[in-house]
């Protein structure tokens, strides 16, 4: 929900409602992946975090291009948190 789009009641109940979308949509595209073993799960997150990884890297690299050194700081600091993320995520045994 991004604060600057509500203007009224009725915008926050819409946002909120979106909101509540979106978790349903979530909800229903990881439902199958609680009928596999376990060690699925942990794949799936670490396949999610290995491609969230690449956009940050992608956009680090697009930022340094742009001479955006700020941003690229910024992109890149995220870009270590998912890193460390996945290190720890494949440690985690099961």
């Amino acid at each position: 929900m991004d604060l600057k789009d509500i203007k009224n009641v009725s915008d926050l109940v819409a946002a909120n409602d979106a909101e509540e979308s979106r978790k349903e949509l979530v909800e229903r595209l990881t439902k199958d992946i609680y009928d596999e073993e376990i060690a699925v799960g942990k794949d799936v997150v670490i396949n999610l975090l290995t491609s969230i990884l690449k956009w940050h890297h992608d956009a680090v690299d697009a930022y340094i291009e742009e001479g955006e050194a700020k941003s690229a700081a910024i992109w890149a600091m995220d870009l270590n948190r998912i890193d460390e993320a996945i290190t720890l995520m494949k440690c985690v045994e099961m």
